[in-house]
């Protein structure tokens, strides 16, 4: 059975395809990997980008990157920049 598309799919798919230990990307890029803006809380919270999927966690985004093999290293919000890098699969925390 095929799961239903999530809004970070796209997000999702460019992390899983991208070759480097890195990747750094603006929030105007999420913004059009996701087809929509980012939620205020992305601009104003560090936490927004936490690398936890945990049942307690609100928000689903951090799927995203998780599933991809990817953690955020930082989010830089005054400079609208997030960092990922290589990290352990979503099954870890």
């Amino acid at each position: 059975m095929r799961r239903a598309t999530h809004k970070y799919d796209g997000l999702k798919a460019l992390l899983t395809k991208h070759p480097g230990p890195a990747a750094f990307m603006d929030f105007g890029t999420v913004e059009v990997l996701i087809g929509a803006p980012l939620p205020p809380a992305a601009r104003k919270y560090p936490e927004w980008w936490a690398n936890d999927h945990s049942p307690e966690s609100k928000g689903r985004q951090c799927y995203a990157w998780l599933e991809a093999g990817w953690l955020v290293y930082r989010a830089f919000l005054n400079d609208e920049l997030v960092c990922f890098k290589r990290g352990p699969s979503a099954t870890r925390r």
